[in-house]
């Protein structure tokens, strides 16, 4: 390694770009192009289009539903019964058009957690969408990150001042279900008989309950694993084979540290949302109630075998010297560090969006160095053999937890405004819209469309960054549609329950078995005053 500095410099760029302590808050350099910020097709530009999307009827239910005691996830759609879905749930109203019926212009607020690129990856959707049609100005607002932007959501909701449409991390889903000011997608899919069948399905039964769709779009992410490939070489292992279980993590970064090339060799955030991932790909259910998706929890489930078969691996894999454990402060990026420098760590387990930032930091990309040269620190000329392997698990590789985001529209604005906000998501759903998602947001594609797109393609083959993105986007396929994930109200407080518990873990020495007591002991109880709250 050469320059430092450099790096360290990008780094902060990066915690700026951050934002919060979210499982991904939308930062990404970007190697993979900027493509087409802001172009559209005609048929996905027209707002009142409705051949841009793709999503089953498998989405959320609202609040009255919940307190019925909701239900569970169902991925398939289509047909009479989709027709019929949104009455016999007894959903919110969709209505469809309505900003036709006004003179003027209709103006929506759409919120957004994202940072950077993707910053500017919604900046790019919102001016596309206002340059296709003149009956709707979609105004972009920036909100820092997940953990903010749901903050303001929940203290606007009692003054009646809620966005039209706001993007909120993936573990809101129940939270964003719960609080009765959501207008489903289901319902505008009826009402405007609008065609979902592209989403994909493990995309769609993820939002779903009852088989009802909630968020209208999906920005979603992936963990992955990066390695050094020049690592693994020099400890004597295949880099075209990467681990596929902890176990495999655990014996080649043995093999790495006896070799004397890096004294930890696991970078680790201590982020709650992997252990999310890990028993969800175990196919443990974290809370009662079919994972929290037939009503709202009410029991923490998740201590059992495989949890402390995790916790005991985690423990013995520190205990050995194996991993470097960083807190999940807001703006972390020490564990990126860690890796870009000799010596320390060979790999680290991140979120995909994270994909071309890690491209560019540790890579040395042209991205980078416009970074360092606006500066002015001089040389970026780092070269680190990193490449991207499926995120190991308990027993297999690539079974995981969706991660990143969903766009929900409100259901507290005027007929007209919530018209607007069906129409900019349908506008959103196209093919090159997705493609600015993609390309220069970083998050994986949801319109199976976009696969076939001829530079979509060339990025995915001849670009790092793309090609690691390829491999997130593979996972997506291995998620089972019948156990998608947890869906729990109090997701804020359980995945800092998680953080705390592995930061007990790694940094306090605790015991495997007591830690995951305590841990179940303390979701209990906030899905006890998750419940006394009423939202």
């Amino acid at each position: 390694m050469k320059r430092l500095a450099a790096i360290l410099l990008a780094l902060a760029l990066l915690a700026a770009a951050c934002g919060g302590g979210d499982d991904d808050s939308g930062d990404v350099d970007t190697g993979s192009g900027d493509d087409d910020s802001g172009d559209e097709d005609t048929a996905d530009a027209d707002s009142t289009d409705d051949d841009g999307d793709s999503a089953d009827d498998d989405g959320d239910s609202d609040g009255a539903d919940e307190a019925a005691g909701g239900g569970d996830a169902t991925g398939d759609g289509g047909g009479s019964a989709e027709q019929e879905l949104s009455d016999q749930l007894d959903l919110p109203a969709c209505p469809a058009g309505a900003h036709l019926d006004v003179d003027g212009v209709v103006e929506i607020d759409f919120w957004h957690p994202y940072t950077a690129l993707t910053e500017e990856a919604m900046e790019d959707l919102a001016a596309g969408f206002n340059a296709s049609q003149d009956k709707i100005i979609v105004n972009v607002q920036a909100q820092g990150s997940y953990g903010e932007l749901l903050a303001k959501y929940r203290e606007s909701i009692s003054f009646d001042d809620l966005p039209a449409v706001a993007i909120a991390d993936t573990g809101a889903f129940r939270d964003m279900v719960d609080s009765g000011t959501v207008l489903p997608a289901q319902s505008c899919v009826e009402a405007d008989d609008f065609d979902l069948s592209a989403i994909d399905e493990q995309v769609r039964a993820f939002y779903s309950i009852d088989g009802a769709l909630y968020p209208a779009q999906m920005n979603v992410s992936t963990p992955v694993l990066y390695y050094n490939r020049d690592h693994f070489e020099a400890a004597g292992l295949d880099p075209d084979s990467p681990p596929t279980t902890l176990a495999e993590v655990r014996d080649a970064a043995q093999a790495i540290k006896d070799a004397g090339i890096a004294e930890t060799p696991v970078s680790l955030l201590m982020q709650g949302w992997f252990v999310e991932t890990w028993l969800t790909g175990a196919g443990v259910a974290l809370v009662n109630a079919d994972n929290g998706r037939a009503g709202n929890a009410t029991e923490a489930t998740f201590d059992g075998p495989e949890a402390l078969e995790l916790y005991t691996l985690l423990a013995d894999m520190n205990d050995a010297g194996l991993i470097v454990a960083f807190s999940n402060t807001p703006g972390q990026v020490s564990h990126y560090f860690a890796v870009a420098t000799p010596g320390v760590a060979s790999m680290i387990i991140e979120t995909s969006t994270a994909s071309t930032t890690v491209s560019g930091v540790l890579g040395g990309t042209a991205n980078l160095a416009e970074l360092v040269e606006q500066s002015g620190t001089g040389e970026t000329d780092l070269d680190i053999n990193i490449d991207v392997a499926p995120l190991p698990g308990l027993n297999e590789a690539g079974r995981i937890f969706m991660s990143g985001g969903a766009y929900y529209m409100t259901d507290n604005g005027t007929d007209a405004e919530k018209a607007a906000a069906w129409e900019f998501m349908k506008y959103i759903s196209g093919v090159d819209q997705q493609k600015i998602i993609h390309l220069k947001g970083s998050y994986l594609p949801t319109n199976a469309a976009v696969l076939n797109d001829a530079e979509v393609q060339a990025v995915w083959q001849n670009d790092a960054a793309g090609q690691w993105l390829a491999t997130a986007y593979a996972q997506l396929g291995r998620i089972d549609t019948d156990f998608p994930g947890p869906a729990i109200g109090p997701f804020t407080e359980q995945r800092e329950i998680f953080s705390g518990s592995l930061e007990e873990l790694l940094l306090g020495g605790g015991d495997p078995a007591a830690i995951l007591a305590e841990a179940s002991a303390d979701l209990n109880e906030a899905l006890s005053d998750y419940a006394d709250a009423n939202f």
